[in-house]
């Protein structure tokens, strides 16, 4: 009787699996925005609030007082196919170097360089100036006619973290 044998070529499946499964426990994403230590800082000139209060009231406005101007929503919105094409692919990518390495790691390159790549959107947009346009008695203060720059720390506080966790 002929003696059969059996030969397990993985070519990494055990590898993307596990990959996989470490991904779904870790739950790696990315944040961009306003974060870390900066954000708590007093804005310069700006009566005790800090960097965050400073971004948010451009964010969302203060109804009757100071128009919304979004510098972080309305960039995503505007680039959300770029970002969501960048990811698919480099998560895609990373996960047959993973496969051919037969090793694997959760902090993905692809995510960290998302999050470079939307705050580095985000200041541009800042610097391109966003509408509307300030008023009279804002340009003479500030001596300056640009949005949301005025000392320059809010577009220096825009940073990216790679986190793990439940997500925001």
């Amino acid at each position: 009787m002929a003696k059969s044998e059996v030969i397990d070529r993985d070519k990494g499946m055990k590898a993307l699996l596990q990959m996989t499964a470490r991904m779904k426990a870790e739950k790696p994403y990315v944040v961009v925005g306003i974060t870390g230590k900066s954000g708590g800082k007093p804005h310069e000139g700006a009566g005790g609030m800090t960097i965050v209060d400073i971004g948010a009231v451009h964010e969302f406005g203060i109804p009757g007082k100071i128009p919304k101007r979004s510098f972080l929503r309305a960039t995503i919105d505007q680039h959300d196919k770029k970002y969501r094409k960048y990811i698919v692919n480099g998560v895609r990518r990373e996960a047959m170097e993973a496969a051919k390495a037969a090793t694997f790691s959760t902090n993905s390159l692809t995510l960290k360089r998302t999050g470079l790549m939307v705050e580095g959107d985000i200041k541009k947009r800042i610097a391109a100036g966003i509408a509307p346009p300030l008023s009279p008695v804002t340009i003479a203060r500030k001596k300056s006619s640009k949005a949301l720059i005025d000392t320059g720390q809010l577009r220096a506080s825009i940073a990216s973290e790679l986190r793990k966790g439940r997500g925001p």
